[in-house]
Parts: structure tokens; C-alpha cells; sequence
């Protein structure tokens, strides 16, 4: 047979006193806890919220950057047409560029004159035309 170890408890004030403190302390640690387990759960749903926040406006940023890379290198192109047409203007106020401009691209000749094109001197021309 084993022997249980039997402890009794002193009925005075002090054993009472004590086991009504112990009893009121467990209950104060239980609505500690709930509140303590509510102010996590709230706290990782605003920090969840600050990161899905920072990672649409990291997505949006990226798109910008991508569409101003986009319409610079086209205003750049723009840019280059443009001088090239103006460069074009210039010539053509010129008579004498006409008259070799109208002889070269459309075979046109003075009186009595005759033209023979070459396949390479119009190219050759026609690439001057782009590069001046």
C-alpha cells in the first residue's frame, strides 16, 4: 500500500485571506490575456495592411518608370525627326538642291539633256538625303 501525503489546511484567516488573493489574481490574469491576444491580432492586421500598401505603390512606381523610360526614348526619336526635317527645309529653300533633288529622284533633265540612272548612284543619293 502506498502512502498519500495528506495535506491539511488550517482554517484561519491568513490560509483564507491567501486563497482569496490566488483566486482573484487568476481571474485578473484571464481578461489580461484576451485583451493582450486582441491587440496582436489587430496589430498584425495594420501592419499586413502597411505592407500590401507598400507593395502596390512599389508596383505602381515601377510601371511609371517604365512608361517614362518609354516616352523619353520616343520624344527622343521625335526630337532626331524633327531636326532632320527641319535640315530638310533648309535645303529645299535652296534652288540649286531642288533642281539636283527633282534630277536624281525624279529623273528630270534640262532641254536636250540625257539621264541614265545607276541603281548605285540613287542609292547613294537617297542615303545623302537621310544623313544631311
Amino acid at each position: 500500500m502506498s502512502k498519500k501525503k495528506r495535506v491539511v489546511r488550517l482554517n484561519n484567516d491568513y490560509t483564507n485571506d491567501s486563497i482569496v488573493k490566488q483566486q482573484n489574481h487568476i481571474k485578473e490574469k484571464l481578461p489580461r490575456r484576451k485583451y493582450m491576444g486582441i491587440i496582436s491580432v489587430i496589430a498584425v492586421v495594420l501592419m499586413s495592411l502597411s505592407v500590401v500598401n507598400l507593395v502596390k505603390s512599389y508596383t505602381e512606381l515601377e510601371d511609371k518608370m517604365k512608361l517614362e523610360k518609354k516616352y523619353t526614348e520616343e520624344d527622343k526619336n521625335l526630337g532626331t525627326s524633327l531636326d532632320m526635317k527641319e535640315r530638310q527645309v533648309v535645303k529645299l529653300q535652296n534652288d540649286d538642291y531642288v533642281a539636283k533633288y527633282a534630277r536624281v529622284k525624279y529623273l528630270y533633265s534640262k532641254d536636250d539633256e540625257l539621264v541614265f540612272s545607276t541603281p548605285d548612284l540613287l542609292t547613294t543619293n537617297q542615303g545623302n538625303e537621310k544623313n544631311d
